[in-house]
Formats: structure tokens, C-alpha cells, sequence
């Protein structure tokens, strides 16, 4: 709550709110610009009385859209609120219309906004030229930025965090009651919801109302200004008011820092529920042993989990069987570099984001940076360090597929940055001075499946690295680097050649594995004489529809993308319709939605096959399924197939 000259209302209304809010729980806020009339004095006299009650001071009044955006920075700074409520202090927002606020937020609204214009609300003690003048500027505020919120000027309203995070608040020019305006379009063009929430607006009961006609009209001027400053496509907002539907609404979630919650496999899709899928059914896998450690010594409730500061917690983490974390973890409190390298799942995720973590939990401004070879990858890391809910950990993707008008907020507020070597060597190293902040807090370099790495583009990453090394080091840093790997003979020479590091190796594997089949398939032979074989893409085609119809998951890695298109439409054919719909390819050339559509459906198991080409799917379901793997390769003129349950790489 902004405040200025409200001795008279500001204690009735913190003692109002006390009776409606969960003080166990809940804080209020109190925003004061230096009030002539004692109003801060009274605040700090409450705050020493009631322990739910903080008081922000500023110096001089500067707006109250200014005062509202210095409070938000406060609350997310220092708190993990997973809702933000602003309102008046002059008892014009009813205190008891803020546990209804609340409840849609829980609903599923990004924004509840509590509006007069809409049906069931309403002003009280309002003359007819207050009413014209609102009303009209509401109107003309909608039809100039094309939105359908009915109530733009209304300054009662509940955020949820991300839309706070998101939006480009340092952007906002609006310092008077524009804000209010300007607020509410920010959060629909970056495609969140907005419901408006019927109240009923009662005229202050005391003092006198900081409204002018000259407040109106500079609002009302700054509304024209709003649609070239703030980017994003229109449509979004329509997205965002619920008008539209279906794979615009799943687009307009891109434009959201944090990602999609994913949800839960739908169905079992191995008979046997043997292996990875078997162990996450159980409970038993590594990162369901790891997530009630990591979450030990947060505050109950969901979404309000702190990052970890209890050793116990810890050692309970450490101690667990499926992998060697202790040498790991013992080194990068060293300050060693390390490459791990174990089979395929078997934990390397969650050890190498470990001394991610640990240093956010020691040093609040620490950033790290996770390199992957695709961006497929990056969006599977992304949401599994979302799902773990942890207090202080902010990830986000910084790649080709980031919006532009994101760019700068990541560079601000991300702490965990997930992007490929691609655009470290063209997006992040060669503006290192938008970065400087990035680079003198870098405490972790994440390196994963390093073994791609390799060759001709193996010495070109290898650079990029070094040239990452040199300017954290002007910049002030000295990371440490994190490789992972799988498993290979000479694990430590690839990590010294791409850094330039001397590196401890972690190679120790204590995970299960489900048996293993390996079979190579020939294509029938169908000429002797001249060495004529059937077709690799139409068996690949076989094989996959087959293994399908029986109900198993598939992968098909192709070597090209006319080949992946062509095994999917051989395959389809072979099938019903119905088991048609549940082929995908995969590949690049995509458009980001388009992708993320494919890799959501195949996480939540309503895909049965895939067909990609290996360099953009790879890893993309070891955590979540026993896999038949089918690839094709030729070798001396000749095609050779494979179907695994591991990782195929070729012959």
C-alpha cells in the first residue's frame, strides 16, 4: 500500500486487513513518501506492534506508480510471495474483497483485477462527472490499445509472482495513475491472464483524494506511448483474456519466464514397468530420492520452499545410493573443475547441478551458466529445476527462441541461464558489457554431454570456453567448470582440451539398470549378385510401426530430415488412424512452438513414436520412459539398423 498524507486511514485499514489475511502467513507492505502529516511515523509505531506489518520509506514523493514499483521490488527481493496485492490506502478498495482476489488467483489467473465496469460492480458516493470522467477514460484507453479489460484505471489487483518477474518493470514510464493502465496491458501483451473481479469502489471516508482532471489527462496522453513502447504481438492479449484458444493460448505461454508446469505420464507405457519408468513409479529413481532433500528445511506449504541451509539436509542428499555425489560435491568445494561420467541416467543432472545450488544457497548473487548442445536439452533442464520450487532459484532460457523483449530481463534476474555454446560465442561474449553483471557473478559453468564435443566443433567450443574463462576473470570470476559425460575412456583429456583446466574425474556408477538388448538389423538381401538391399528407411518404417502396435515407445533417429519425414509417413501408413495420431517427426527447421508441442506430448506420454534426427532429440526422454531406440547408418555401401533400449549412437 503506497501512502501519502493518510494519517487518518492508515491504521484502521492494517488493523482491517489483519482480520481478513492469514497473519501467520501473510505480510502487508506500507509504501510511505515522506508524509508532512506523521503518516510513515504512525506506520513504523504499527510495524513495532504487529510482526506481519513492514514499512518501506522512500524520500520525497515521486508518483504512487513509482512507490507501487519500489514495493514490488522489495517484496521480490526479499520474500518468496507467491501472490502480490496492491491496493489503496483510503478504504476506496474494501479489505474484505481481498480474500476474493486471493481465491481467483488460486484459480488460475495471473491477474485479478477488481474491477467497477463489469457486471455486478460499482461506485458509491460518486458524482456524475467522476463516474464520465472514469468510465471515458477506461473506454478510450481499451479501444486505443485493443484490449477487452473493462476496468484499465483500477488499481485493486493480485499478481502472481511471475508476472512481476516477467514483465519489463524498469520500462514502465507511466509515474501517476497511468501505471495502473500501463501495468495491466504489460501483463496481457506478454500473454498472462487477467479476470476481473466485480467490486464495489466507495469514496474515501476521510482526507482528501489525490484525483485531478490534470492526472487524467496526463494518463490519458501516455496511453497513445504505451503501444509503440511496449512490445509484443497484439493478439496476445485476446490470448491472455481467454478469447482465444488452442496453439495460440500454448504459444503465448512462450513469452512466460518460467515454463508449462509439465504434467504426469498418463498412462504406464512399459508392460513390465521395469527400469527408469519402473524406478519413478516407485519413488526409488535419483531425482525422486533427491527432491524431498532438497526441499528439507523449507517452510510448509506449496510453492514456499527455501533453498538449502541445513547441513543435515545436505548429508541426507549426499548419502544417497544411486550415484557418487560425495567426490563430486568435495571437489567443487575445492574450487576443482570435474567431469562426471556414468551411464545414461544415473543422476548426472542432479550432481552437476549440485554445486549450482549450493553456491544460490551461500551467495544470493551468484549466477551460473549451463551449456547444452540443443535446445531441446535446455528446456528439459529448465523444467525440472522449476519443478523442484526452490526459494532464491530463478532459471531461464537465453537462446535463438528467446523473445527479444525478454532478453534484457533474463540478463537482469536469472540466476541459473541456460542457453547452447551457439549463442555464447554470438549472443553473450561478444556484448560482455550487458553481461558484466552475469560475468562477475559466475560461480558455475555447466558443461553437459560434453562428448559432442569433439573434432573440428570441439576445438571451436573449446575456444568459446576459454574466451568465457578470460573475460570472467577481467570481469572479477574465477568458475568453476562442471562436465558431464557419457561414458568414455578418455573422459578427462576431452575436459582439459575444452577448458583448458586440469579436471577430477567422477566416474563412479551406482545406479540400476534394467537389461539391455542390443539387436543389428540387415535389410534383406535382395540381390546377390550386385549386393542390392531393401530399403533401411522402409525396415526403420517396420520396425517402428511394429514396436508401436505393441504399445512400446519408440524413438527413430534418422540421419537427415527428409529421412525422419519419410519414416514417419511409412510408418502412419502402416497404421490405424488412431495409432497414426500418436506418431510425431521430430527435427530441426520447426518453428519453438512447434517443438515444445511435440516434446510436451512425448513427456507426458501421449506420443508412442517419434522420428528425429539425432541431433535435436538427444537425451530428450531419459528420464522419463524404457525406450526402444531404432537408427539407421550405412557403412561400406551398405545400411545397418539398430533397436536398443539405451542410447544409440551409431556404428
Amino acid at each position: 500500500m503506497p501512502t501519502y498524507d493518510e494519517r487518518e486511514n492508515v491504521e484502521p485499514l492494517v488493523r482491517a486487513l489483519g482480520d481478513v489475511l492469514d497473519v501467520s502467513r501473510d505480510r502487508v507492505l506500507v509504501i510511505d513518501d515522506d508524509s508532512p502529516d506523521g503518516t510513515g511515523e504512525i506506520a513504523d509505531r504499527l510495524a513495532a506492534e504487529l510482526p506481519w506489518l513492514e514499512v518501506l520509506h522512500r524520500p520525497r514523493k515521486e508518483g504512487i506508480g513509482r512507490a507501487y514499483l519500489a514495493g514490488f521490488a522489495r517484496v521480490l527481493e526479499t520474500t518468496n510471495a507467491r501472490l502480490v496485492l496492491e491496493m489503496d490506502c483510503d478504504f476506496s478498495h474494501d479489505p474484505a474483497d481481498v480474500p476474493r482476489l486471493i481465491a481467483v488467483c488460486e484459480d488460475g489467473a495471473d491477474v485479478a483485477l477488481g474491477s467497477r465496469w463489469v457486471e455486478g460492480g460499482g461506485t458509491e458516493n460518486w458524482g456524475l462527472a467522476r463516474r464520465l470522467i472514469s468510465r471515458g477514460g477506461s473506454l478510450y484507453a481499451r479501444i486505443v490499445l485493443g484490449v477487452g479489460v473493462r476496468d484499465l484505471t483500477g488499481g485493486f489487483k493480485c499478481f502472481r509472482r511471475a508476472v512481476l518477474e516477467t514483465i519489463d518493470r524498469d520500462a514502465i514510464a507511466a509515474r501517476g495513475y497511468g501505471f495502473q493502465i500501463e501495468g495491466t496491458y504489460r501483463a496481457l501483451r506478454a500473454g498472462f491472464r487477467v479476470v476481473e473481479v466485480p467490486i464495489t469502489f466507495v469514496d474515501r471516508r476521510v482526507g482528501e483524494s489525490k484525483m485531478s482532471g490534470a492526472i487524467v489527462l496526463e494518463a490519458m496522453r501516455q496511453v497513445g506511448a504505451m503501444v509503440q513502447a511496449v512490445p509484443c504481438d497484439r493478439a496476445m492479449a485476446r490470448v491472455a483474456a481467454g478469447a482465444v484458444r488452442g496453439p495460440p493460448a500454448r504459444r503465448a505461454a512462450r513469452y512466460r519466464r518460467e515454463p508449462r508446469r509439465a504434467r504426469p505420464l498418463r498412462r504406464a507405457v512399459a508392460p513390465d514397468r521395469d527400469g527408469v519408468l519402473g524406478r519413478r513409479a516407485r519413488g526409488d529413481g535419483p531425482r525422486c530420492a533427491a527432491a524431498p532433500a532438497l526441499r528439507r528445511g523449507g517452510r510448509a506449504g506449496a510453492g514456499r520452499h527455501r533453498v538449502l541451509s541445513d547441513p543435515a539436509a545436505w548429508d541426507a542428499l549426499l548419502d544417497a545410493p544411486e550415484v557418487a555425489y560425495r567426490g563430486l560435491w568435495e571437489a567443487a568445494e575445492r574450487g576443482e573443475s570435474i567431469v562426471v561420467t556414468t551411464s545414461t541416467a544415473s543422476g548426472k543432472t542432479l550432481a552437476f547441478s549440485l554445486p549450482v545450488l549450493d553456491a544460490i544457497a551461500r551467495e544470493p548473487t551468484a549466477r551460473a551458466l549451463f551449456l547444452y548442445p540443443t535446445k531441446a536439452l535446455a528446456q528439459d533442464q529448465a523444467r525440472w529445476l522449476a519443478r523442484l520450487g526452490l526459494r532464491g532459484l530463478r532459471p531461464a532460457i537465453y537462446d535463438g527462441d528467446t523473445p527479444v523483449n525478454q532478453r534484457a530481463h533474463v540478463r537482469r534476474t536469472a540466476n541459473a541461464i541456460l542457453t547452447n555454446p551457439d549463442m555464447l560465442h554470438v549472443g553473450i561474449l561478444p556484448h560482455h558489457d550487458r553481461w558484466g553483471d552475469v560475468l562477475h557473478n559466475l560461480r558455475v559453468v555447466v558443461v553437459d554431454e560434453a562428448h559432442v564435443y569433439r573434432g573440428v566443433f570441439g576445438s571451436h567450443v573449446g575456444n568459446v570456453l576459454r574466451r568465457l574463462r578470460r573475460l570472467a576473470l577481467a570481469y572479477g570470476a574465477d568458475p568453476i567448470f562442471v562436465l558431464a559425460t557419457a561414458t568414455i575412456a578418455n573422459a578427462a583429456e576431452l575436459a582439459s582440451a575444452l577448458t583448458g583446466l586440469d579436471v577430477r574425474v567422477v566416474s563412479t556408477d551406482t545406479s540400476p539398470r534394467a537389461d539391455r538388448e542390443v539387436v543389428l538389423w540387415n535389410p534383406e538381401l535382395l540381390d546377390p549378385e550386385l549386393g542390392t538391399r531393401a530399403s533401411p528407411l522402409g525396415d526403420a518404417s517396420k520396425l517402428l510401426a511394429g514396436l508401436v502396435g505393441r504399445g512400446l515407445r519408440v524413438i527413430c533417429f534418422t540421419k537427415s530430415r527428409k529421412a525422419a519425414e519419410l519414416v514417419h509417413r511409412f510408418a502412419s501408413d502402416r497404421l490405424d488412424a488412431e495409432t497414426a495420431r500418436r506418431l510425431a517427426p521430430y527435427r530441426a527447421g520447426y518453428t519453438p512452438e512447434q517443438r515444445r508441442d511435440v516434446e510436451r506430448r512425448l513427456v507426458e506420454g501421449e506420443l508412442l513414436g517419434v522420428t528425429a534426427t539425432s541431433s535435436t532429440i538427444r537425451r530428450r526422454s531419459s528420464s522419463g520412459m524404457r525406450r526402444r531406440r531404432c537408427s539407421t547408418t550405412r557403412r561400406r555401401g551398405s545400411w545397418t539398423a539398430t533397436s536398443s533400449p539405451r542410447r544409440t549412437r551409431g556404428l
